[in-house]
């Protein structure tokens, strides 16, 4: 079985072997238990992930990772545990939510989202995606997005 690490490494790789000077990739790749709620990931130039309890009403941003795969074949990726708890949510997104603009030029950004999702009373994940992405429309107010807009959540239960 590989580690996240070792798989990026591997990625990474190939890319460098047979893709054209000046593609990159950023990724984040982990595997979760869910029984016991240990994550194990790695990544790779992406954005940094949020954790969210809201019991506590922390939001802890995980480490950074290193450079992006496919930049040089001396990538160095580090692998990382946590554990999600109970009632935590691990939010993982694109830059496209922290850097969607309002038609005066401001952004989003990662205070904003910070907020919203940690002051939000949606319990169920789908539905929090969802008031999410209604929140970001708001914010641009018919303004058109300048990039992919893409947020995956894991909340754990129990």
């Amino acid at each position: 079985e590989w580690s996240p690490a070792e798989v990026l490494s591997r990625v990474n790789h190939l890319l460098v072997e047979s893709s054209p000077q000046g593609l990159f990739i950023t990724t984040f790749y982990g595997i979760l238990d869910p029984e016991t709620g240990i994550f194990e990931y790695t990544n790779a130039g992406h954005n940094q992930p949020i954790l969210i309890n809201k019991k506590t009403d922390q939001v802890t941003l995980l480490e950074k990772g290193g450079m992006p795969l496919g930049v040089t074949d001396d990538l160095q990726v580090v692998n990382r545990t946590l554990t999600i708890s109970s009632k935590e949510t691990l939010v993982l997104y694109t830059d496209g939510v922290t850097e969607a603009q309002s038609p005066d030029g401001k952004l989003y950004g990662m205070n904003r989202f910070e907020k919203f999702m940690l002051e939000s009373n949606i319990a169920d994940v789908n539905h929090l995606l969802d008031a999410l992405d209604k929140n970001i429309l708001i914010f641009q107010k018919g303004f058109p997005p300048t990039d992919d807009l893409t947020v995956i959540a894991l909340h754990r239960r129990r």
